[in-house]
């Protein structure tokens, strides 16, 4: 039973460092956009939300993966009789090549997210400047707008005429 849920838990990090390792390049791929786009056009909008798409998609596989770990591991819990239990865990309570494989991959999975927090947190800094950027720019926009307007003569309005249709 023990070795069963090592493989399931194994599988089940293999899937979800390759979705990650997924993210990780779309991340990347967001942020060269970000660095490049000036979002004034609509193909650079519909490329950004192009890759938040893929990029949900991805995420939306994860946690499809993590509930399946979580019942796994609260088997193993169960089988165990701990209240909670790692990956470390695993491995000190059976060093072997597949708790040692799960460890690694585990490990590998932590460097990748703490890769993809850095860039995100990049990204968001890229899309906050060039929404600020924007704004001054539609601002502008708007203030010539209105100073444009401001020597021009004014409409002519008539006044209005209200005429009683009731006989007398």
């Amino acid at each position: 039973m023990f070795g069963s849920h090592i493989c399931s838990l194994t599988r089940e990090y293999e899937i979800q460092l390759r979705l990650y390792r997924n993210i990780r390049n779309t991340t990347v791929q967001l942020h060269s956009h970000c660095r490049e786009a000036d979002f004034k056009e609509t193909e650079s909008i519909d490329i950004l939300k192009n890759l938040f798409g893929r990029r949900q998609n991805q995420m939306n596989g994860i946690i499809e993966s993590q509930i399946t770990m979580s019942s796994v591991f609260h088997e193993l819990k169960s089988y165990l009789g701990l209240p909670k239990i790692s990956v470390n865990d695993l491995f000190t309570l059976n060093p072997s090549q597949d708790t040692a494989n799960l460890t690694e991959i585990a490990t590998s999975l932590e460097a990748i997210a703490s890769e993809i927090v850095v860039i995100d947190s990049a990204n968001q800094e890229l899309l906050q400047s060039k929404l600020a950027a924007l704004k001054e720019e539609a601002l502008k926009l708007s203030k010539g707008r209105k100073a444009g307007s401001a020597y021009k003569p004014a409409k002519l309005e008539h006044e209005g005429i209200f005429i009683d249709k009731k006989p007398c």
